[in-house]
């Protein structure tokens, strides 16, 4: 192992310990604000949206990081073919919202969903930029971008449920942290699709 793989091991080390320790410490400091409830309502609601993330992936990002040669088509392809199927399990989501309240019980969570939904487009959004990253081994910008989002989204949700917000706490710390992480990833890594969308790629 080089110094720049062993490095690349050590950020990426660090992002996940780092940002899964971060997001314990802000979660423990939430549990003495808000109820069990409020924790269980999101947690059903997170298996919904987390495994419509793992659905949006659908491995493309992973065929772009083990790819030999890759033109800005290939990347302008994944782009598009992210931020559309995350769009697409959005709007399913937010169209079976009724549905889904109404099969856990809780009338409340229609609206939950919608708007915790979100974070899906979000997440779409910032793939390519995280792909570009891992093919450069540089999980030091990762590990950083990541832990700033979980720590300023956690500051955000601690004061809201200070605030008596109840479970939107959650929801906002959650949608937030999307937002936040990809504008971020934008912002600082600056790739635009200057490619051509081809089918042919998948």
């Amino acid at each position: 192992m080089n110094v720049r793989e062993f490095k690349a091991f050590f950020w990426s080390f660090v992002d996940g310990v780092g940002s899964q320790g971060s997001q314990l410490i802000i979660t423990i400091l939430l549990a003495r604000l808000l109820t069990p409830a409020d924790f269980g309502i999101i947690g059903l609601i997170s298996v919904v949206v987390y495994l419509s993330n793992v659905i949006g992936n659908g491995g493309l990002n992973n065929s772009l990081i083990r790819k030999d040669k890759l033109t800005a088509d290939d990347f302008t392809s994944v782009f598009i073919f992210n931020i559309s199927i995350g769009i697409l399990l959005y709007v399913m989501i937010f169209l079976s919202s009724g549905f889904l309240s109404n099969f856990l019980n809780l009338p409340q969570a229609e609206v939950y969903f919608k708007i915790y939904a979100l974070s899906i487009v979000f997440t779409a959004f910032e793939q390519i930029q995280r792909v570009k990253l891992t093919i450069d081994l540089n999980f030091k910008t990762q590990a950083k971008i990541t832990l700033f989002s979980v720590i300023l989204s956690g500051i955000v949700a601690l004061i809201l449920a200070k605030l008596g917000f109840g479970v939107w706490a959650l929801i906002i710390q959650a949608v937030f942290l999307s937002v936040i992480r990809c504008f971020i990833f934008w912002y600082v890594i600056g790739w635009r699709p200057t490619g051509h969308f081809k089918m042919h790629y998948y």
